[in-house]
């Protein structure tokens, strides 16, 4: 009911937005750089992984108007986060921190509720139940957005481009997400362990129409 309310009330018009993924290695030392980046590349919301910062917290980034949530629990791996510009950062209803691999924001936008998922998939190379863990998590997120709300999700799948088709329901990914309220804006390919994961996608309010539901599994 306050969601809604709050979607009532809300006055933020935008036009368009850009959302962006990157996978930094360590959020320590990088936030004025990040900054810097999205006000170049004009990006309004920028999905974090491996930020490597303790704790669950948000913090204003001083004197730029940006803000930074992050959710995390050991210094030395993983962590995720997602910085909002100062158009954005105020319209912010609700947050969820699932563990340090996936956390949610869900933002009034134009009337419409946004929910802005950032996600670390574990490396291939893990236990099982560390990766099912992570699968249900995310499953269970999802599963939990009403279906009239939107969804975008941006990260680092660290190769697992099956899994994603098999829990949100799409198939084949790339030609299902643009015909559904999900889009996946994230990294969908094999890469090296070492490489940056960066990815930029333009959101055109013009085009966009409120959700009616989840995409069917085919």
């Amino acid at each position: 009911m306050r969601v809604k309310k709050l979607v009532h009330h809300s006055r933020t018009q935008v036009s368009r937005i850009r959302l962006g993924t990157w996978n930094i290695g360590s959020l320590t030392g990088k936030l004025m750089e990040l900054v810097d980046i999205m006000i170049h590349k004009k990006i309004n919301i920028l999905c974090l992984q491996e930020t490597k910062w303790v704790g669950e917290k948000a913090k204003e980034i001083d004197g730029l108007g940006f803000k930074l949530w992050y959710s995390g629990k050991n210094k030395n791996k993983n962590g995720v986060g997602v910085i909002l510009d100062k158009s954005l950062k105020d319209h912010v209803v609700e947050v969820k921190r699932n563990c340090d691999r996936i956390m949610a924001l869900k933002i009034i936008i134009n009337g419409m509720i946004f929910n802005i998922v950032s996600v670390y998939a574990p490396q291939v190379g893990l236990d099982a139940s560390t990766k099912e863990k992570f699968w249900n998590d995310l499953e269970e997120l999802i599963q939990e957005i009403p279906q009239e709300e939107r969804l975008f999700i941006g990260g680092d799948l660290n190769g697992h481009v099956g899994r994603v088709a098999e829990k949100v329901g799409v198939a084949p990914i790339k030609d299902k997400l643009r015909e559904s309220r999900l889009r996946w804006f994230g990294h969908l390919n094999h890469r090296p362990i070492e490489a940056p994961v960066r990815k930029i996608e333009l959101l055109d309010f013009a085009h966009v129409q409120r959700g009616r539901g989840r995409p069917k599994k085919t």
